[in-house]
């Protein structure tokens, strides 16, 4: 929009300062959760560790019933493995989005209004779960530590002069 645009490029100079030089800009991505490292030793009895996806919460995020965890291991070779492909965290889902007016304050010189938006559809990244079987919370999100490992909704406001 505005002068030498498609739209409106006939447009004199106070409604081209207002119509013109927007910019919309957003980014989306999309990654599934990374596998869970089980670095602490525990007696796996066999059987589907996975939860579905549907089913699984913050308190059950894997199935704690498949491994032996009143038994601490001393002097033994460890068998279970270090991570499992069907249990991960979880998957990372984020929107950025940006508006962002300029305009022509006189011959080389120009303000920039932006406004931003990180983590627009406000999606949490959760912590992993604890592995630890000792722990109270074993197959668990445990908020203690952090409500989530990224950003929650930031707004931001940014006016730039370039001369």
């Amino acid at each position: 929009f505005g002068k030498g645009q498609t739209f409106f490029s006939g447009a004199n100079g106070v409604v081209d300062r207002i119509i013109g030089g927007w910019q919309l800009q957003g980014i989306y991505t999309f990654q599934t959760g990374f596998p869970i490292s089980f670095g602490t030793d525990l007696f796996y009895n066999g059987g589907d560790i996975s939860i579905d996806s549907s089913d699984r919460t913050t308190t059950s995020w894997f199935n704690t019933s498949v491994f032996t965890t009143n038994a601490v291991p001393v002097s033994h070779l460890r068998t279970l493995p270090l991570r499992f492909s069907d249990v991960r965290r979880d998957n990372q889902n984020n929107f950025d989005f940006s508006l962002s007016k300029e305009t022509r304050i006189r011959e080389g010189m120009r303000i920039q209004l932006r406004f931003e938006l990180i983590n627009a559809l406000n999606e949490p990244y959760f912590p992993a779960p604890v592995v630890n079987p000792t722990a109270a919370n074993f197959g668990q999100v445990s908020a203690t530590s952090a409500n989530q490992d990224n950003y929650a909704r930031r707004a931001q406001i940014g006016i730039k002069f370039l001369f």
